[in-house]
């Protein structure tokens, strides 16, 4: 599609174009005039969540930036979550519930009255309490019952303040850049709705999100603790095993018992032969010295008081003995038993002296000198013998011992072994608690959200939406139009223009007829006809050729009833005649005129039709050039395939404005099979954009405004008269040699009608509707004088939006904003100046302070302000 073509388009629709996009511009003008205007506070978190420091943080640790993806989208669904919004509806209720009048910090007039058309008095009474807590636990106990009016209406609304769907609409989040900043937004009509409702949505997102943080590793610690727990049982349950069979065996250490056992075993069984070895030894010598000294001891053995002696000594020996064995040896009562065993050993060996009283021996050696010998060897064989049955006793009891330990040792390494397991179980999961207590401080200290810029109380509206509004409801109209504009050209299967319908049929284009609007008086149609009707001339004189039989037979044919055929056959005759080439025609219409339209009689067997006279033409027309016979449909009627043969040609006529379907494709095949004459096309009803590519500028009265347009979108080359241009590319490169020849361009040029001036256009549009020149001139005054209203018109409608526009940015509520603004900052003849305009609507909501309304003078003090300072007890 070309520019020209879509500028022709958007012309012929042009008041669809114009009509709709105004349409929707003006409904959405009117839906939006009562519009709430809406107010934004917007809230700052720190998360931490890239860059916050934790136990395994350390100076080369790298930011994983999908993990820190992840996080943040965490954090975001948990903030948008459905259980989070209604939590914040339910908290926002409350606090609603709770209120007794209007309060600007927590509810405006508006959303304190709406709640209460919803709930009546007595129902906010039921939930009220003295406590917020206690209030919000009453709303939560309300809406779990099937009747409840804040779950079906509050908080089932889809837009609602109070519904989690409604905040969700009006909520935003976004991480800001690449930072651990959160920015959550909030916008409602309400500002103090809005403030209190982004207070409410970071204390619970802030709970929440710990929450599931610590649900993280909570239940994994606990699991620990209690495995923990377990295996402690299990661990002390063994050792009270081993501490039980260790007390009912005398155990202490199992291991170091069985060595000093055994060793003292082993030290016992070295004294003991030590002891056999010194006794029979100190025999010997004994027996040896009773031979040398000549007594025998039996005295000293049957003599009672040395008998009480060796007794004596062997009792003290056998003391010593076991005070020597002692784990802690008693010093001091070793000495004194030592000493009382001297002094009864001395004792002993002074009565042994004195009871024998000898001087010599049986060689003659003096016996003195052998009794000191022979009482020390009977003293050590005393001693000896007594230390060896104490010995013989104690190495008695440690093989007691060494038998009762020997068993006990296999019971002991299974409790230990059994201790062992359970201590390594122990260990593992007291290692698996510590890091999973380590991960929870982790996820504690990475759970830093916190609020840099609390919510602040929104003073200004956000600015309105309507005009954006406007402008996209009448661009969305008119890119609506304009796509279904293009989208019916491209879908348009009709033949259309004289290209396409060579294209479609497969045969040389001829000639056409332009489509007549009646409606577009612009456009001169009577020359477009003659400037087709001349090419069209011409065209039958290049499709005859060489054929110079006089008269021709001409047979106009057409698949379908109603395309034309007579009206344009009719045109074409006239022309012929006109121009000198003397035509008639036949037509089955019973139509005749006695000057070129002749009637002929369709029979039952038109079908074998070979001449003229088969239907009633006895005329030979032999001073005719022409003889144009028009055949009924030939979808309804048979082909006289005899009278075809016998034609020098055919042209087929075709509406321009239908398609060729199969059904004309296959009649017209058949009807081709039938002759090796030449065919020629013939189109009617051709729109008049169409034909420019056949007769070059399409003939109409033009403004200069139009003609200066066209100039920027085409080149094309000006003169007096409009040249006529033909369209070589429809035909083939030797038709177009032979278009030139000098007999073709000879009968163009004659038959060429050129475009007179304005006048004599109107005049000619005069003389063929009988109407007087002047009346064109009225008629087009008239049609300029339209063209001037309607830019009017479309003049006051352009400054009517921008004037809509200017008041709706000077509505009260932002004179409203500029008189707390003007309070705030003391500007007190702008102060003076609203109070002139009387456009204060409400000062409940306004903060005054006492300090600055004594700069305020009387006369300019509103009587909403000093009621105001009535109601605050604000002493001016």
């Amino acid at each position: 599609m070309s520019l020209i073509r879509f500028v022709r388009l958007l012309i012929e629709f042009k008041w669809l174009v114009i009509l709709l996009p105004i349409t929707l511009a003006a409904t959405v003008f009117r839906l939006t005039k009562n519009e709430v205007r809406e107010y934004t506070a917007n809230s700052l978190l720190y998360t931490g969540l890239a860059s916050g420091y934790n136990i395994e943080s350390s100076g080369a640790t790298k930011i994983d930036n999908v993990t820190v993806s992840n996080a943040f989208d965490n954090l975001f669904n948990t903030m948008k979550s459905k259980s989070s919004m209604e939590e914040v509806g339910l908290r926002l209720l409350a606090q609603h519930i709770m209120l007794t009048k209007p309060d600007s910090a927590v509810a405006s007039k508006y959303t304190f009255g709406k709640l209460r058309e919803v709930l009546s008095e007595k129902e906010i009474r039921a939930l009220a309490d003295s406590t917020y807590e206690k209030t919000l636990q009453n709303v939560y106990d309300d809406i779990i019952k099937p009747e409840s009016k804040i779950a079906k209406v509050l908080m089932g609304a889809e837009k609602g303040i109070y519904s989690g769907p409604g905040i969700l609409s009006r909520f935003s989040v976004n991480r800001q850049n690449n930072s651990d900043m959160v920015q959550i937004s909030y916008s409602a009509s309400d500002p103090a709705v809005v403030k209190k409702t982004l207070e409410l949505i970071t204390h619970v997102v802030i709970g929440k999100y710990k929450q599931i943080k610590i649900h993280e590793t909570g239940n994994v610690v606990a699991y620990f603790e209690e495995q923990l727990r377990n295996v402690s049982a299990k661990l002390k349950n063994s050792e009270d095993k081993l501490t039980n069979f260790s007390s009912q065996n005398r155990i202490i250490n199992y291991y170091e018992q069985t060595k000093m056992v055994t060793v003292k075993d082993g030290d016992l069984e070295e004294r003991i032969q030590a002891l056999i070895s010194e006794i029979e030894s100190n025999r010997a010598v004994l027996r040896d010295l009773e031979n040398k000294i000549g007594f025998k001891d039996d005295l000293v053995a049957k003599s009672k008081k040395f008998a009480s002696l060796r007794d004596s000594i062997n009792f003290y020996t056998t003391r010593l003995t076991l005070m020597e064995f002692e784990s802690k040896p008693r010093e001091q009562e070793i000495a004194q038993v030592r000493e009382r065993l001297n002094q009864l050993e001395n004792k002993f060996k002074s009565n042994v002296i004195e009871y024998y009283e000898l001087s010599n021996t049986k060689t003659g050696i003096p016996a003195k000198m052998y009794f000191s010998e022979w009482i020390n060897a009977t003293i050590s064989i005393d001693k000896s013998q007594a230390r060896l049955l104490i010995l013989k006793d104690i190495k008695h009891e440690y093989d007691l011992k060494y038998d009762r330990f020997a068993p006990l040792g296999s019971t002991v390494s299974r409790y230990e072994r059994e201790i062992g397991v359970i201590e390594k179980e122990y260990l593992s999961i007291l290692g698996s608690l510590n890091l999973s207590k380590i991960r929870e401080q982790n996820l504690m200290m990475s759970i830093n959200l916190r609020v840099i810029d609390p919510p602040i109380y929104p003073t200004k509206a956000e600015p309105s939406k309507r005009s954006t509004l406007i402008v996209a409801a009448f661009m969305a109209g008119l890119i609506l139009v304009i796509v279904s504009i293009i989208g019916r050209e491209f879908l348009d299967n009709s033949l259309k223009h004289p290209v396409k319908a060579e294209k479609e049929i497969g045969v040389p284009f001829v000639g056409a007829l332009p489509l007549v609007d009646p409606q577009k008086h612009n456009i001169l149609f009577n020359v477009i006809e003659t400037y087709t009707l001349n090419q069209c001339i011409s065209r039958l004189k290049r499709l005859n050729g060489d054929n110079i039989k006089i008269p021709k037979l001409v047979l106009l044919c057409s698949t379908r009833k109603g395309e034309g055929k007579s009206y344009f056959i009719s045109k074409l005759c006239s022309k012929l005649n006109e121009s000198g080439a003397k035509s008639v025609w036949l037509n089955p219409h019973n139509y005749a005129d006695g000057d070129f339209a002749y009637a002929y009689t369709l029979r039952g067997n038109f079908a074998s039709t070979t001449s003229l006279n088969d239907v009633d033409i006895t005329d030979t027309f032999d001073d005719c050039e022409y003889i144009f016979f028009e055949l009924p449909p030939l979808i309804s009627h048979p082909i006289p395939v005899g009278l075809v043969k016998q034609a020098a040609f055919t042209l087929i006529l075709a509406d321009s404005t239908r398609v060729w379907d199969s059904a004309d494709q296959y009649v017209f095949q058949t009807y081709t099979e039938n002759t090796q004459n030449p065919i020629g096309l013939l189109l009617n009803k051709v729109k008049h954009d169409f034909l420019e590519g056949i007769i070059g500028e399409i003939p109409k009265v033009r403004s200069w405004f139009r003609r200066k347009f066209k100039d920027l979108l085409i080149k094309r080359h000006q003169s007096k008269r409009t040249n006529v241009k033909l369209k070589y590319e429809m035909l083939k490169k030797e038709e177009e040699s032979a278009w030139f020849t000098e007999n073709g361009l000879t009968d163009f040029v004659e038959t060429r009608v050129e475009i007179p001036d304005a006048v004599n256009r109107q005049s000619r549009i005069k003389a063929e509707k009988g109407k007087s020149l002047g009346y064109y001139r009225v008629l087009q005054k008239r049609r300029y004088r339209w063209i001037k209203i309607a830019a009017g018109l479309g003049t006051m409608g352009f400054v009517g939006i921008c004037a809509l526009y200017l008041f709706w940015k000077t509505t009260p509520e932002s004179q409203y904003e500029k008189f707390t603004d003007f309070v705030v900052g003391n500007q007190v003849d702008s102060l003076a100046k609203v109070r002139s305009t009387r456009l204060v609507p409400n000062l409940d909501s306004i903060i005054i302070d006492p300090s600055q309304l004594e700069s305020i003078p009387d006369s300019v003090r509103h009587d909403s302000v000093k009621t105001l300072i009535r109601q605050k007890e604000i002493q001016p």
